[in-house]
């Protein structure tokens, strides 16, 4: 199936660095609300919809079925967090260490739902969280 968008909500940001090569990845706010790309395992506010420059307000889709880089194997229904450089991948759960009670590797943030999967780079749909 070919991905699709269906976009219900859109904010705008501004980048504190290129997009250039970031369009249809996660983004994020910094602490000064400047926008970057989001950490892999950590929250994003949306995916950034325009492959704009330093300074250039810049569409992030933050509600609604969105085209996204997939970084990896995702398949239609899969969980999905963000990956290295804001692709997405399917979400991991926590995990307990079977040689320590402690050691425990936390589950990655939840940022969607796939709705169209693929292979690694390529374009795949996500219904944000």
């Amino acid at each position: 199936m070919q991905a699709y968008q269906m976009p219900f909500k859109n904010i705008t940001i501004v980048p504190k660095a290129t997009w250039a090569e970031r369009r249809y990845h996660f983004v994020t706010l910094d602490d000064d609300g400047g926008g970057i790309v989001a950490a892999a395992g950590k929250n994003a506010i949306g995916v950034a919809q325009e492959p704009n420059g330093i300074g250039e307000p810049t569409t992030v889709m933050v509600q609604g079925v969105s085209f996204v880089v997939l970084g990896g194997t995702v398949e239609p229904g899969d969980e999905v967090s963000v990956g290295t450089n804001g692709v997405a991948v399917k979400a991991t759960a926590q995990t307990q260490a079977t040689d320590s009670p402690f050691a425990v590797t936390p589950a990655t943030k939840v940022v969607g739902i796939c709705m169209v999967g693929g292979g690694e780079g390529a374009i795949g749909s996500v219904l944000l969280k």
